[in-house]
This record gives structure tokens, C-alpha cells and sequence, in this order.
């Protein structure tokens, strides 16, 4: 089986799981945790957090490779850059993190070093990707955090990733791929199980408070935050995985403001609608959103990492497609069931129209004038935080016009949400 077979394979294996999946999920019901425990450190078992120490550990290991670099290799890579693409391993040779590496290089030995050559990163890529999309999924709530945090979805999405993975890894053949492959399969049977065990000591949250965004500015936190981690992430992919630490501090004032924003979206995106006018209560329209939002989070899990390396080809576009399309019908449906009166669902299905459009021409335009983007991800995430920034803006305040203009019906569902 060839590269590009392997790859079309994969798509649509990891998309037609991920739709056995769901409907699993859905026939299963909400998941329960554990633990009650309220500790102070529960905080240590958000996804965000755990996201964090795995980058901390890949910065780690890339002041070991630079000494390992400096010691054993006097400062060239190319003995590891030949095998691989252009773009890789800019060791950090001044400023501060370049002194750091001669400190390493100058009180270890580092013939110790040798593992820091691509092993570590072998291992860490999954926990890294994993944490990644979990805290994004944690900012819309808690329960759509663990129904991804059951066992059988890590394990396959563990699976899928891993295996897309290795087949980037086979691209690139190199002398300790090998090694590499040992890794990322002993990482796909062991991080599961660690991801699984820290979700079930997730504490409860309150039955008397929102699981997650139900409103407009709850939904605005959530895409700030999953802006900040996206940027995150693409930061320290270069940084780290790509074993380039000299671009770190370009990235450094960035990577600080990214922070500060996911921490922040990580704890107003369940609270902050308790803040507006009208309280608990969600609309029709918002309804829609965050459960089209949640389905498609939840749908994208197992493939996501799939579809991203070979998402210009026609089988990942119709995957992406299909499940777009999966988590909008979720949305309207819940929508319907949410409106309750037959003035509401007009309502709601009038709105919808002049929000699509808005939210396309809103990406259209955020990806139009872009200018220079380093990666195409970047680009993408650009596009679609724009789209549904302005679609779920455009999409209530749509409903909340037409409620007033149309009869007593949709009116009074407007007073009461």
C-alpha cells in the first residue's frame, strides 16, 4: 500500500468511526465523573494545563538536543537534517536560550543526549495533539470534555492519529525511524488510559450552573479560546516539534498573550452568560450554535488530525463535509425542539440565511487579506474563527429583530429566553 493509499484509507476509516462513534455516544447517554474531589488542584487536570507541561517537556528537550548538538556534533545538525525536509532544526546559538544550551552542553555529558534526536518528540506528539483538542472541547463544557474522555474514543482517535503519524514519519526515512515508530505505538497504548484516568477525577460542576456557552458573548469566549490555543499550538509545533528553539523568541510576546487568553476563555466561556440580560435562558439561535459547535467537536475528534495532513485532497474535503454538515443538522434540530412554538422556528429559520452569509463573507474577507501567512493552518484558523465570530453575532441578532416584528407567538418566546 502506497503513501497516498494509506492516507485516503485512514480519512475514511478515522470519519466512518467517527460517526459509529457518535451515535455510540448519543445511545449511551452523559458521561458521570469519579470523583467529587473539589481540591485545589484539580486545576493541574484541565487539558489546558496538561497541554502545558507537555510543551514544557518538549522545551525541555530542546536545550538537550542543542547541547547534544554543540557536544557531540560541534554545533551542526546536519546530521539529522539531511533526512529531513528544509525548515527543521535551527538550534538556538545566542541570546539567552543559546546560553542556556552551552550551560547544558558545558555539565552533562552528552553522549546521555542522544534520545533528544527526534525519540522524544516521537512520543509526545500524541499527548501534545490530544491535550490540544481537549482543551478546545473543554471550553464547551465540561460534558462534551468527557464524552470525548471515554476510553473507546481515545483509543481510536489515539489510534488514528498515531497512524497518520507514522505515515509522515515513513515519508521521511531516516536512521531512527525505527525508533520512532516503537514510540508513537507504545505512546498510542499508554496516553489513553492517563488521558481517561485524569477526566474522571474532573470535578463535579454545578447542577445549577451552565455546563458551557449557552449565549452569544459565552460563544465569543469560546472562539477567543480556541483562537489562543490554536495559535499556541502552531507556535510550539515550529518551536519544539520542528526542533527549531532559535525561532522561540519570535514567538515569545505572542505565546504569552495566547496564554493569558486561553486561561481567561478557559474560565468565562461557562460563566460569562450569566452576566447578560436574561440570564440562564438560551435562544433558539444559540441553541443551534453551540449544539452544532458541540456535535461537530465531538464528530471531528477521531479524524481531525487525518483530514489536517491531507486536507486538499477531495476524500478529506468530503469527510470535513460531511461532518460540517452532520453537526449543522444537530444544531437545527435542537434548535426546533428548543423553539417550541411554530412563529420561533420561522423565526429561527429565517435568521439562519443572513447569518451564513455574513459569517462566509466574514471569512472570505479575513482570508483575502491575510497577506503572508507562514503556515496554512494559520490561515484556515483565520478563516473560520472569522465566520463563526460574525455567523453566531449575525445569527442572534437577526432573531431578536425578527421576534419584535413578527407576532404575539414569536414574541413571547423572545420574552421568555
Amino acid at each position: 500500500m502506497n503513501r497516498a493509499t494509506a492516507f485516503e484509507a485512514t480519512v475514511t476509516i478515522s470519519t466512518v468511526l467517527a460517526f459509529a462513534a457518535g451515535a455510540w455516544l448519543r445511545s449511551r447517554g452523559a458521561a458521570r465523573p469519579a470523583a467529587k474531589d473539589r481540591a485545589w488542584w484539580h486545576v493541574a487536570l484541565h487539558p489546558l494545563t496538561q497541554l502545558l507541561v507537555v510543551c514544557l517537556l518538549l522545551f525541555v528537550n530542546q536545550v538537550l538536543f542543542g547541547a547534544y548538538v554543540l557536544g557531540a556534533h560541534g554545533g551542526s545538525s546536519r546530521f539529522v537534517a539531511q533526512y529531513i525536509s528544509p525548515g527543521w532544526f535551527h538550534v538556538a546559538k545566542s541570546g539567552s536560550l543559546g546560553a542556556l544550551v552551552r550551560f547544558v552542553a558545558a555539565h552533562v555529558d552528552v553522549t546521555w543526549l542522544s534520545p533528544s534526536v527526534l525519540r522524544v518528540q516521537a512520543f509526545l506528539e500524541l499527548p501534545f495533539t490530544l491535550f490540544a483538542y481537549l482543551a478546545v472541547a473543554r471550553l464547551l463544557g465540561v460534558e462534551t470534555y468527557r464524552s470525548l474522555c471515554r476510553l473507546p474514543l481515545l483509543v481510536l482517535a489515539s489510534i488514528s492519529f498515531s497512524f497518520t503519524f507514522s505515515l509522515v514519519e515513513l515519508s521521511l526515512p531516516n536512521p531512527w525511524t525505527r525508533d520512532d515508530l516503537f514510540l508513537r505505538a507504545l505512546a498510542a497504548v499508554t496516553v489513553p488510559f492517563y488521558v481517561a484516568w485524569l477526566a474522571r477525577r474532573e470535578p463535579h460542576a454545578d447542577a445549577s450552573a451552565p455546563s458551557g456557552p449557552h449565549g452569544v458573548l459565552g460563544l465569543l469566549s469560546f472562539l477567543a479560546g480556541a483562537g489562543a490555543i490554536a495559535w499556541i499550538v502552531l507556535a510550539i509545533y515550529d518551536a519544539f516539534l520542528l526542533y527549531n528553539l532559535a525561532h522561540l523568541p519570535s514567538y515569545a510576546r505572542g505565546l504569552a498573550v495566547a496564554l493569558v487568553v486561553a486561561a481567561g476563555a478557559s474560565v468565562a466561556s461557562s460563566r460569562v452568560d450569566r452576566l447578560a440580560p436574561g440570564g440562564a435562558a438560551p435562544s433558539p439561535s444559540m441553541t443551534a450554535c453551540v449544539a452544532s459547535l458541540r456535535a461537530f467537536t465531538i464528530l471531528f475528534f477521531i479524524p481531525s488530525l487525518s483530514i489536517r495532513y491531507w486536507g486538499l485532497h477531495p476524500t478529506a474535503m468530503l469527510a470535513a463535509a460531511s461532518l460540517v454538515g452532520v453537526g449543522l443538522a444537530v444544531g437545527g434540530v435542537a434548535a426546533v425542539r428548543r423553539a417550541r412554538t411554530a412563529g420561533h422556528v420561522f423565526v429561527v429559520c429565517a435568521a439562519a440565511a443572513p447569518a451564513l452569509l455574513a459569517g462566509g463573507w466574514a471569512g472570505v474577507v479575513a482570508v483575502t487579506t491575510a497577506g503572508h501567512v507562514p503556515v496554512p493552518e494559520l490561515l484556515l484558523a483565520r478563516g473560520a474563527l472569522s465566520f463563526l465570530a460574525v455567523a453566531i453575532v449575525t445569527f442572534r441578532f437577526v432573531e431578536m429583530a425578527l421576534c419584535w416584528a413578527l407576532p404575539h407567538e414569536a414574541k413571547a418566546e423572545a420574552d421568555q429566553t
